[in-house]
């Protein structure tokens, strides 16, 4: 096992887990909890993202996530094929879209949030809509990730879920 994680990357990672649980199904929508919790979550996954950007790290930067990302349909092709999927050190060629689409909403809810509290955009049906429609689409996300997970901890017969744990990967 091999320490690819940092402290900083898995405490990011579950305060924007403990956000979006608290926000989605614990919360009222709308209210000053549910607003702070959105704009902190949007807060760390800006500082995630600053950090992509001048990490000396190969698995933390931006420019190798989007790389990995062009990988991602031969990748596919072969999980519908069933064919073995490597082990990376950092994320999967699958993996890295996702994360990337997962913080990217994750930022629009807290653009969207932020403009429906304004005296501009206060009961905007469609900025209500926006809002709601990133919410659905990060919870479709949250479930692929999961599923990543899991098809990860079986077909490598490891438990990868420890890695935003202990920090550490089979590879």
């Amino acid at each position: 096992m091999t320490l690819v994680w940092p402290l900083g990357v898995r405490l990011i990672h579950w305060v924007v887990a403990g956000a979006c649980i608290f926000n989605f199904w614990i919360l009222e929508e709308g209210e000053t909890p549910h607003r702070f919790l959105g704009y902190a979550a949007a807060g760390v996954v800006l500082v995630r993202l600053a950090w992509g950007l001048f990490s000396s790290r190969v698995e933390i930067k931006l420019k190798s996530l989007w790389r990995a990302s062009l990988a991602a349909p031969a990748e596919l092709r072969r999980l519908l094929l069933r064919q073995p999927l490597p082990l990376t050190r950092g994320h999967s060629p699958l993996a890295s879209p996702v994360m990337l689409a997962l913080w990217g909403l994750v930022l629009a809810l807290g653009i969207t949030g932020w403009m429906l509290g304004l005296d501009a955009f206060f009961g905007s049906e469609v900025l209500g809509e926006a809002h709601e429609l990133c919410s659905q689409a990060l919870q479709l996300l949250i479930a692929a990730h999961l599923g990543g997970i899991a098809h990860e901890t079986i077909s490598h017969r490891w438990a990868a879920w420890r890695a935003m744990i202990d920090g550490k990967k089979k590879i």
